[in-house]
């Protein structure tokens, strides 16, 4: 995901001060633009690195455990990156409230049900069903309609 600089500081909680010192230190960014841009997964691929090149200083680091510790910050660098793609995505308004999509499959279903009931009046009149027949038809057309009645229930019990 590509931001400004304004949105790296937001998202790492650090100053614009801060991500300007990383570009001058070698991070990687876009700009042929007004505006400086990164890709969120270079600026994580950066700090991480930027992070074992430390321990890979400290002495007091053992050998053996430097490599739990790279497993473990690569982990870590790859859940904060999933964290900052939903908080980018929050902000820039690209994901849907669950409340919203209930709301909107409800309505769905209503209009489906709606729908449906007139099928066994116009499968009569066109098909030049029986009453026997016509009354098949709305056995399994109540039948649907119940399995769709109980789907708007559950969305009710789950999204609001």
């Amino acid at each position: 995901m590509i931001v400004n600089q304004v949105e790296i500081a937001n998202l790492f909680k650090v100053s614009e001060r801060t991500v300007q010192r990383w570009v001058d230190a070698g991070l990687e960014c876009d700009k042929q633009t007004s505006k400086v841009m990164f890709d969120v997964f270079i600026v994580h691929a950066y700090l991480v690195q930027k992070a074992k090149d430390s321990l890979l200083l400290d002495k007091s680091v053992d050998p053996k455990r430097y490599y739990d510790l790279d497993l473990e910050k690569a982990k870590l660098a790859e859940s904060q990156r999933i964290r900052i793609d939903i908080d980018i995505a929050k902000r820039r308004r690209e994901l849907i409230e669950i409340e919203d999509i209930g709301k909107v499959l409800k309505l769905t279903i209503v209009n489906s049900k709606n729908k449906i009931l007139s099928i066994s009046s116009k499968a009569m009149s066109r098909l030049d069903l029986s009453h026997d027949q016509a009354r098949v038809i709305d056995l399994i057309v109540n039948e649907v309609l119940t399995d769709l009645s109980k789907s708007v229930d559950d969305i009710d019990d789950n999204y609001e």
